[in-house]
């Protein structure tokens, strides 16, 4: 799901959409040995990336607190094109 809902994001991002990336499952990617370094991802997005378990409810606070920062346009960028991304 993960790089199906990431050439999604990829879209969303080169048409100019402001994104927040909400990371879920992740409880699940640890379990499988699924390691995802999210502020490198964070970084070669351009966006921020909130790494949830929301059936526990971690990480919704820091959900809420990244809305209601772009919310103020408070530190979110926004990324016409993501050309690193896609030269690898």
């Amino acid at each position: 799901n993960l790089e199906r809902n990431l050439y999604l994001t990829l879209q969303l991002l080169e048409l100019g959409i402001p994104c927040i990336v909400a990371l879920n499952m992740l409880d699940i990617a640890e379990k499988q040995n699924i390691r995802i370094e999210i502020d490198a991802l964070s970084a070669r997005l351009g966006c921020p990336v909130i790494p949830l378990v929301s059936t526990r409810g971690r990480g919704i606070e820091a959900l809420k607190l990244a809305i209601d920062r772009y919310k103020a346009n408070e530190n979110v960028e926004l990324v016409h094109y993501a050309q690193p991304l896609l030269n690898e």
